[in-house]
């Protein structure tokens, strides 16, 4: 039992790393690159996991066996609740290569295209730990005032969530065409890319010292 909670943990944590170096590459490897956010939770979730899975190797190696007792239940809701906040906090894409103005203006020209009735307004974005952002809300007549696309310019990212489930699905076939966009490469707006690359390496390298190697000789 101990030793397959520890081979799982190890294979968790790869994921993980395996996980940010492929979002890294793939903001890299286009001239405009579109990362719908979801992606973030092969990320997050694997550590979610193995973080559980710790605690019920500390139960094993203390008691002999594994047990549903209040602290497991405790973590247990603490983890679910964070994969919530997760889900909440990473919605919608990010993309990489184009300017604020340049994904508004094909998205109001995709609209305009399919007849879809729409306004606009500067407005601001509260993230989920009150942080207020500058936006452009979008709001489409079929859809309602909750039912808009926000766009959020940070540093060389746009962030496009939608507030809706039918906001969601019109955006995914809106990227279907955004995709075919021809441009100029430029380093500088996928420069987050490299950020990625490096977090993969740096928690490879922790992992290898705090977790990896540990295990792997009790392994052996």
């Amino acid at each position: 039992m101990l030793q397959a909670l520890q081979i799982i943990q190890l294979i968790l944590f790869l994921i993980t790393i395996l996980s940010l170096l492929l979002i890294g590459l793939l903001i890299l490897s286009k001239p405009v690159s579109i990362v719908r956010r979801h992606w973030h939770l092969a990320v997050f979730v694997p550590i979610i996991i193995a973080n559980l899975l710790a605690v019920l190797e500390n139960q094993f190696i203390l008691e002999n066996k594994i047990s549903l007792d209040g602290n497991i239940l405790l973590i247990l809701v603490i983890d679910l609740a964070l994969l919530v906040g997760i889900l909440y906090l990473f919605r919608g894409w990010a993309v990489y290569g184009l300017s604020s103005e340049r994904v508004q203006a094909l998205l109001l020209e995709y609209f305009d295209a399919h007849g879809l009735a729409w306004s606009e307004a500067e407005d601001e974005k509260k993230s989920l730990w009150g942080r207020t952002s500058d936006a452009i809300h979008i709001t489409l007549a079929s859809m309602g005032e909750r039912g808009g696309i926000w766009i959020i310019d940070r540093y060389y990212e746009v962030l496009v969530q939608p507030g809706s489930r039918q906001a969601a699905c019109l955006l995914k076939r809106f990227w279907q065409s955004a995709q075919m966009i021809e441009k100029k490469y430029d380093f500088k707006q996928h420069a987050v890319g490299i950020l990625y690359i490096v977090l993969a390496f740096i928690f490879a390298v922790m992992s290898w010292i705090f977790f990896f190697e540990p295990r792997l000789s009790l392994l052996e």
